[in-house]
């Protein structure tokens, strides 16, 4: 993901790359850029470009490396036959500015027949003021998404939530409201 590699500064861009691997003569192997894909512009800067403390959490001063500015985990890609998709997520500065609110971007991607990946849908979870960042996404077989992250806050200790959609919702909704995974006890100092 990358901001800035137009003029327009209401968008933003995910890099596509191709990764083709020779096992056999690993020298041949290449990799290529494919396209930028606009998407809606997001913030990645995180208490700065340089800080690895930024996630507050309650009775100390610590603070928990936001990961800005990595896909997370892994894209996943899923093969439907007449179309594929992948899907991922990142952390993103859903406040601007200095006040560093911390919220899950993600993403699915199509293509049909080998083309060019268009963006098909895109959301922002960050539904109140704890802090949502190192999000896992996937994609079921029957195009069902869920998403899990870590959250924390001032008042909050570091736990982990998920939140999920099913493949007839509208696009760019997360509809499960959110669940528990693990409730924190504790801050990570």
């Amino acid at each position: 993901v990358h901001n800035g590699a137009s003029n327009n500064p209401a968008e933003d861009y995910l890099e596509i790359w191709n990764f083709d691997v020779d096992f056999v003569t690993p020298g041949n192997s290449t990799l290529s850029k494919v396209q930028d894909l606009a998407m809606a512009e997001f913030e990645s800067e995180l208490c700065g470009l340089t800080s690895f403390e930024c996630v507050p959490q309650p009775g100390t001063t610590t603070r928990l490396d936001p990961l800005r500015e990595v896909v997370m985990n892994r894209v996943q890609y899923r093969n439907f036959g007449d179309y594929e998709v992948l899907v991922g997520n990142f952390v993103t500065d859903v406040a601007g500015g200095t006040a560093d609110h911390h919220g899950i971007r993600r993403f699915e991607l199509r293509r049909t027949g080998g083309g060019a990946w268009t963006l098909h849908q895109e959301g922002t979870w960050a539904p109140d003021s704890h802090h949502r960042w190192m999000g896992s996404i996937a994609m079921d077989g029957s195009g069902n998404i869920a998403l899990g992250y870590s959250i924390s806050s001032s008042t909050l200790s570091p736990g982990m939530r998920y939140v999920g959609r099913t493949a007839g919702d509208a696009a760019g909704t997360m509809t499960t409201g959110e669940i528990t995974i693990v409730a924190g006890s504790t801050s990570r100092t």
